[in-house]
């Protein structure tokens, strides 16, 4: 069940209810958000299990059991990433092929011992920053009495 909130001019009560109306039901969603999470987790593992190791298939397609002009496939996606031993590879490359295939990034700690002892100045620091605004949001906590 979804519930729309309005905004009108309202007494300051009025709004006031309103306002805590949408805080309550956000909570509420996002409840709900976590239990659909973890039951999708958990038939996410029962579908790989039956993929993986009974049905021994990486795909598996059928006609929807409920509307026969639909068919369905679940295909099973074993992503990896390459995981580099940058310590390893300098190594065997040597500083010169190194400096050329990796670049030097500012290290925030080190621009922060630099403002502090005086040879950085908090305003060049200013004057070279800016503030990007992200996605508002409403954080929501409980206290349990």
């Amino acid at each position: 069940m979804t519930s729309k909130v309005t905004t009108t001019k309202k007494s300051p009560k009025a709004t006031r209810t309103a306002a805590i109306k949408v805080v309550v039901r956000l909570r509420d969603l996002r409840s709900e958000k976590r239990e659909i999470e973890d039951e999708i987790s958990g038939v996410q593992s029962e579908g790989i299990q039956f993929l993986k190791e009974h049905l021994k298939i990486k795909s598996l397609a059928f006609d929807d059991p409920d509307d026969q002009t639909v068919k369905i496939t679940g295909t099973l996606v074993e992503p990896t990433s390459l995981i580099l031993d940058e310590g390893k590879l300098k190594k065997k490359v040597g500083a010169s092929v190194w400096n050329k295939i990796t670049k030097r990034v500012l290290d925030r700690a080190l621009l922060e011992s630099a403002v502090a002892s005086g040879l950085i100045t908090p305003s060049t620091v200013a004057s070279c920053a800016s503030e990007e605004p992200k996605a508002p949001y409403i954080r929501i906590t409980e206290k349990r009495s």
